[in-house]
């Protein structure tokens, strides 16, 4: 008896690893999803004085100063806290790729306080291992 639950349990540990997996890379949309749309509201809220794209990640936790906002925009905050990186752990825990403005990528920022000059425009996941999602896209495609 003792043995077919010993062998049960053997065969189920690889689809808790999918499982789990699979829970990180929906936590994962969930956060690309809330910082992409963050930055949305934090664009349409602005006026027109550059940068209009917000410098930092950890620009979107504060309000936008009054002499920047828009007539009837929302002055925030878009976020309420800094989005962790699921796929991380411990110090890369906010690691991050983000794409300025001017329209380059900045690889592998592990900093929220990170100031992109011309401000930052989007946000991926490092191509780092692992590099591909249990459908095989790659997670920098998201």
């Amino acid at each position: 008896m003792i043995a077919i639950f010993i062998s049960l349990a053997a065969l189920s540990l690889p689809y808790l690893d999918v499982a789990k997996g699979r829970e990180n890379e929906t936590r994962l949309h969930e956060t690309l999803n809330d910082v992409r749309n963050a930055m949305d509201l934090y664009v349409k809220s602005r006026n027109n004085f550059a940068p209009k794209y917000p410098i930092s990640i950890a620009s979107l936790l504060s309000p936008i100063p009054t002499a920047l906002l828009a007539s009837g925009g929302d002055p925030g905050p878009f976020l309420y806290e800094i989005p962790r990186n699921p796929l991380a752990s411990g110090s890369q825990s906010y690691f991050w790729d983000l794409r300025s403005a001017s329209g380059g990528w900045i690889l592998g920022v592990n900093d929220p306080n990170y100031i992109a000059a011309s401000g930052i425009f989007d946000i991926r996941v490092p191509d780092i291992p692992p590099r591909q999602a249990i459908d095989q896209t790659r997670y920098s495609n998201w």
